[in-house]
């Protein structure tokens, strides 16, 4: 029972953005070089409605900005702890812009979000309909999608940009094209000549 109540009351990762019912988000981070290349945060969300009336209860502490505590000593240590209060802006700056920004400088960057269903991820990246949310709300994806273009028309007097895009899903080790899903030939994961991992196939 003390362990139902643990994993029904905690929620939810490359930044990697970690989540879970109550534990958060993970962020991986690619900067170019360094021992900071991968980076774990964690984001807990609150309680849903009908948790508290399930009599659900917060089991969370936090230590500092980078630590959690579960029940009385479990503890561990993220790069960064976003509570149940955290906002997605707070989110996106410290964890996520980061990644942005050395993507804009030509690095690869994955941002990567895990967790168990209900722990919030859809949420947090972002990729639900935004059409009924505030700008306080958005998640990851428009924020990221926002920056690219406020900084491609930001330079466009001394840069020159190409901004392509494709969007896949991957369910079962099956790759859907998320820009024509109906294509008979689906996409494939390969390597290319130079000994980089590629979907061919897809959309851009």
């Amino acid at each position: 029972q003390s362990d139902r109540r643990l994993l029904s009351c905690v929620a939810g990762d490359i930044g990697i953005i970690r989540h879970g019912h109550g534990l958060g988000s993970r962020s991986v981070m690619v900067d170019g070089g360094g021992d900071e290349n991968l980076r774990v945060a964690l984001r807990v969300r609150p309680l849903q409605p009908s948790e508290v009336v399930q009599r659900c209860e917060e089991v969370t502490s936090y230590p500092s900005e980078s630590q959690i505590i579960l029940g009385k000593d479990r503890a561990f240590t993220f790069d960064h702890v976003y509570t149940q209060t955290s906002t997605q802006e707070q989110l996106y700056r410290v964890t996520v812009l980061p990644v942005v920004q050395s993507f804009l400088k030509g690095y690869n960057a994955t941002i990567l979000a895990y967790g168990q269903t209900g722990s919030g991820k859809t949420y947090t990246m972002g990729t639900a309909s935004s059409s009924a949310l505030t700008n306080e709300q958005l998640g990851i994806v428009p924020r990221f999608v926002r920056e690219i273009f406020d900084t491609v028309e930001k330079n466009k007097d001394t840069h020159e940009y190409t901004v392509k895009v494709a969007f896949i899903e991957i369910h079962n080790e099956d790759i859907v094209d998320l820009l024509d899903p109906r294509k008979r030939n689906k996409p494939q994961i390969r390597e290319n000549p130079n000994g980089e991992i590629i979907v061919q196939g897809v959309e851009e």
